[in-house]
């Protein structure tokens, strides 16, 4: 599977994903949140994977959720309401216990920064 925020390698037993965002400090757009979830889902599946590493590329783990204005974050603005919020962070919370669930032990392999939505995926 081909990956644009991550790269993915296995290395004997083990599945390594490398966030691969070093110019945002791997700034976790949702783009990269869903990769992550969904190579670690491609880890955990694969029988000759018994443990998962995640770690940065760079200077840093992860600089936190990545917050850069987009179109898109701007027309969400206009028609923001707590709903839409709680929604938003029920998705995010069920990503990240996607990980917390997963059958094979994970690590981070943390360096550098790592804060806000980096340590909550840490």
């Amino acid at each position: 599977m081909s990956y644009e925020y991550l790269v993915y390698e296995t290395i004997d037993r083990v599945a390594r994903i490398t966030m691969n965002r070093p110019e945002k400090l791997n700034a976790l757009s949702m783009g990269l949140q869903q990769e992550i979830v969904q190579a670690a889902k491609t880890a955990e599946s694969d029988p000759g994977i018994h443990a998962l590493i995640i770690r940065g590329s760079g200077r840093a783990f992860s600089a936190g959720y990545d917050i850069t204005p987009t179109p898109e974050r701007g027309e969400q603005q206009a028609t923001r309401t707590i709903r839409n919020d709680i929604s938003r962070m029920e998705d995010m919370v069920e990503r990240w216990n996607t990980l917390w669930k997963l059958r094979i032990p994970t690590i981070a392999q943390v360096h550098g920064f790592c804060v806000a939505g980096g340590t909550d995926l840490a």
